[in-house]
């Protein structure tokens, strides 16, 4: 039977948003995170959305599967320190939109700058 909702606090929240930010820069779906963690989907989907406020036991198997620490995941820790996966993760989604476009950008740049240099050595 599914727990009432609870007014979320704004550690709710923050705890929702890095999970989501973080599950969506691995390519989950909450189904896989669900399937890797064993954590049910339901909750997963609750804790998201910020109402509701997991065990812990949950907590360190969504950290583990993952592969984030538990206090970054709690909003003890601004950056995780590791990949630039980990390091967007902490990010809001209107930054996150913005590394996205400057990542894509860098990537076209550097495409091009391939393309030319193929150019002059086949010249």
């Amino acid at each position: 039977m599914p727990r009432p909702r609870k007014a979320a606090s704004k550690m709710t929240k923050s705890l929702g948003e890095r999970l989501r930010a973080t599950r969506k820069l691995r390519g989950l779906t909450q189904e896989r995170l669900s399937e890797l963690s064993r954590v049910e989907q339901p909750l997963i989907s609750r804790i998201e959305r910020g109402h509701d406020n997991p065990p812990l036991q949950e907590l360190i198997a969504l950290a583990r599967a993952l592969d984030i620490s538990l206090d970054w995941l709690a909003g003890h820790r601004r950056r995780q320190p590791g990949t630039i996966i980990d390091i967007l993760a902490a990010l809001c989604p209107q930054d996150l939109d913005v590394a996205h476009r400057i990542l894509e950008a860098m990537v076209m740049r550097t495409e091009a700058e391939n393309a030319q240099g193929r150019q002059r050595r086949n010249a």
